[in-house]
């Protein structure tokens, strides 16, 4: 929590994991009335490599480790509030990704299951942003991946579908890195788009042999 000021107040902080039901936390603060707060949600997986500085308000994002990992996952906001002259009130806060997912699809990718191939993949992308300031809204950094080579999560195939161009393809890649983060208005709509051209080549192995492409 953040000053109108912009200074960072320690004593509201909450740093502890919060339980989540269907997809929604509580969060409760004894604010000051009449007063207007800058509060930054920042929501991660218990071990997810972030590295989250309430007191800056910026995350550190950590490239190695496993691809595919569904871990990585997280979700930020960044609210004002101004707190009106009552005992109690209620605000809903809705988090979004501050990520681009990149996924690889195949259509042809059942035979290689029904015959029990493990497939397991990667990707190599350089040039990437690995500090998000939530309160400017904007990326740093200059980054590549270090993922190592894994299966893809059984949630995603063949449970979910990746649809591109209209067409159904089966997940054979699926990760998160930091992107330029969008505008939106008050009603969650995209009002600017920010968009960063990166390099990717991905690595795909089964039965012992490697498929990198680009």
């Amino acid at each position: 929590v953040f000053s109108q000021d912009g200074k960072y107040v320690q004593s509201l902080a909450q740093t502890a994991p919060v339980a989540v039901a269907g997809k929604t936390a509580q969060v409760k603060l004894k604010l000051v009335k009449n007063y207007t707060y800058s509060i930054v949600f920042w929501a991660q997986a218990p071990a997810a490599p972030y590295t989250f500085t309430p007191e800056t308000a910026t995350v550190k994002v950590d490239y190695k480790g496993d691809a595919n990992d569904d871990s990585r996952d997280a979700f930020c906001q960044l609210h004002t509030v101004v707190v009106p002259d009552a005992a109690t009130f209620n605000e809903t806060v809705y988090l979004r990704r501050p990520f681009a997912q990149i996924n690889f699809g195949a259509v042809d990718f059942a035979p290689i299951t029904e015959l029990g191939l493990a497939m397991t993949s990667t990707v190599a992308i350089s040039g990437l942003a690995d500090t998000y300031d939530i309160l400017n809204g904007t990326v740093s950094g200059n980054a590549s991946t270090d993922f190592a080579l894994t299966t893809v999560p059984a949630q995603l195939n063949p449970a979910e579908t990746l649809v591109a161009g209209g067409k159904d393809y089966a997940y054979v890649s699926m990760n998160y890195i930091l992107a330029p983060v969008n505008e939106y208005d008050t009603a969650g709509n995209v009002v600017v788009a920010q968009s960063e051209l990166a390099n990717v080549t991905a690595t795909f192995a089964y039965n012992g042999k490697d498929l990198k492409v680009s």
